[in-house]
């Protein structure tokens, strides 16, 4: 018994040895994945997803083209000329009634508040003008989120498609940075005016928008008005200038040399008003009175101020920074059909792009350590993408700042990040860091994976932009006319870096894709230094 015993043991250790053998083997050839089962695994991903996955992606996309058609149905009950939907440069929060909305535009650099005047009430449409404005810049997140009626809808339809959605982060303390792109509350009117309190720029603040307020008030319902026209015409029932008189006599004002002085202890500069010389005609003393009796005014920019303030003759000092700005914030009353709607157009400060570029940065920067991608690749896709719009959405779909789509890109870097397929929820996505770790993730796979046997780094590097934007498989298509990459690999190698960045310009199907990778290029190019400082560092 006890030889049996041995043999058996003996038996069963071979037998152990062989499957472990076997597994080592099969594990260096998983690790040494040859290009023709790599080839197969993007013609499953084009073509043989599991049932499981095609029947929890076909719910997810029905969940998102159901809260677009659900929300788009409700704001045009309130804006049935004017309907606006976030975007991949844009942002867009409404009030719970929807009949106030910020836009955010990341591209334009600027945030535009619209509220609905109804029966001729201007002075409940600048309050909610108003409370919408001190949501928008206020110090955490949390105020801004509640405005965002999309991702809400969209968590309600996909809870209805039985997809479980990952409650979002706790975001009470999360600092709202749209606020740090903003002007300081002393260049925009009714803020609290901390750097030039009781000052003249103050006092003609306050007037001219009562000058403003009146003639808003007497034009506003002119029934020789057109729709969607901005109001000017003047009112000859009353013995007051008309909006387009006020508007010429402050344009000068408008387009004022900002002096501004060095920075002092309390960190904030003194704003100095130099009007032209040529601009020195004064608002008729009498008008002036009567129109300061006037209760209703709006918040506009401080750039309105009336002429009254005394033209400085003596220019700066040589430490200042001398600028001529476009105003910065900017009051418009339009029609809208039977109503007119309240606009304030608030301009984003100088270089706003740093103040979104430093938001994320330390994540950026981890990343590309963890994924070797460099911060300049990371970088010029963000700014292409998204720019800079974290809560980016496309009718791809695709999600936040990397744009990265759940089924492919978004599944592909969480088994990559995490070990595990999942297709993650849009807010996963809209969350900065998950964001950047799996769209930096994803473009190492396409580098050192997919790609991995284009010899030549810039044809590589060519090769994955391209890749990012339009797949794999039609990448390869473009080179071979099939999803053979060991094919389009082979003929890559053949071609100098600049000859694939030509072929890929003239070749690649899809014109936005053409488009893309040229911006990339340009974009990458801007950012190069930062790649240097991090090996420094």
């Amino acid at each position: 018994m006890k030889n049996n015993h041995f043999y058996l043991t003996s038996a069963g250790l071979l037998l152990y040895c062989f499957f472990a053998f076997k597994s080592l083997a099969a594990n260096s050839e998983l690790k040494q994945q040859s290009f023709d089962e790599i080839d197969q695994m993007i013609e499953q991903q084009f073509q043989n997803k599991s049932a499981q996955i095609d029947e929890l992606y076909n719910a997810f996309g029905k969940a998102i083209d159901d809260a677009f058609k659900g929300i788009t149905k409700k704001i045009k009950v309130e804006w049935p000329n004017d309907i606006k939907l976030p975007s991949k440069s844009t942002w867009v929060g409404y009030s719970k009634n929807l009949k106030t909305r910020s836009i955010v535009n990341y591209q334009r650099g600027e945030l535009v508040i619209e509220t609905k005047v109804e029966n001729k009430n201007i002075a409940k449409a600048k309050q909610e003008l108003d409370d919408m404005a001190q949501k928008m810049s206020a110090n955490n997140v949390g105020e801004v989120e509640q405005l965002d009626i999309f991702s809400k809808t969209l968590n309600v339809k996909l809870l209805e498609q039985g997809i479980k959605v990952d409650p979002p982060k706790p975001s009470n303390n999360s600092v709202n940075f749209i606020k740090q792109l903003l002007p300081e509350p002393a260049t925009v009117a009714d803020a609290p005016y901390d750097v030039v309190k009781k000052s003249n720029i103050q006092r003609a603040q306050t007037t001219t928008k009562k000058i403003i307020s009146q003639s808003i008030n007497e034009q506003i319902f002119d029934k020789h008005k057109t729709d969607k026209q901005v109001v000017n015409k003047p009112n000859s029932d009353n013995n007051v200038a008309d909006i387009t008189k006020v508007a010429a006599k402050l344009s000068a004002v408008k387009n004022a040399t900002l002096a501004l002085a060095p920075a002092t202890k309390y960190l904030r500069p003194k704003i100095v008003i130099t009007l032209p010389t040529t601009s020195t005609k004064k608002i008729p003393p009498k008008a002036l009175t009567n129109l300061a009796k006037q209760e209703n005014s709006l918040a506009i920019a401080k750039q309105i101020e009336t002429p009254t303030i005394k033209t400085v003759s003596n220019p700066p000092p040589p430490t200042a920074l001398k600028q001529t700005t476009a105003p910065q914030v900017k009051l418009e009353l339009v029609k809208d059909g039977k109503n007119a709607v309240l606009k304030m157009t608030i301009k984003f400060v100088n270089n706003y792009q740093k103040v979104l570029l430093a938001h994320n940065f330390d994540d950026v920067k981890k990343f590309s350590a963890q994924y070797d991608v460099p911060i300049s690749v990371i970088l010029a896709i963000v700014e292409t993408e998204s720019s800079y719009n974290p809560r980016a959405i496309s009718n791809v779909p695709a999600f936040g700042l990397m744009q990265l789509v759940p089924k492919t890109a978004g599944m592909d870097a969480h088994n990559y990040v995490y070990g595990k397929k999942k297709l993650v929820s849009p807010d996963f996505l809209f969350d900065e860091t998950n964001n950047l770790q799996l769209g930096t993730a994803y473009f190492k796979i396409l580098k050192s994976r997919y790609l991995r046997k284009i010899k030549d780094p810039k044809s590589r590097f060519y090769c994955a932009i391209a890749s990012y934007n339009t797949g794999v498989g039609n990448l390869a298509k473009t080179f071979t006319g099939k999803k053979n990459l060991t094919k389009a690999a082979a003929k890559i190698n053949k071609m100098t870096s600049e000859q694939v960045y030509q072929y890929l310009m003239e070749n690649l199907p899809a014109q936005e894709t053409k488009n893309y990778l040229k911006k990339i290029v340009l974009r990458r190019a801007k950012y190069k230094h930062f790649d240097s400082e991090l090996k420094e560092s």
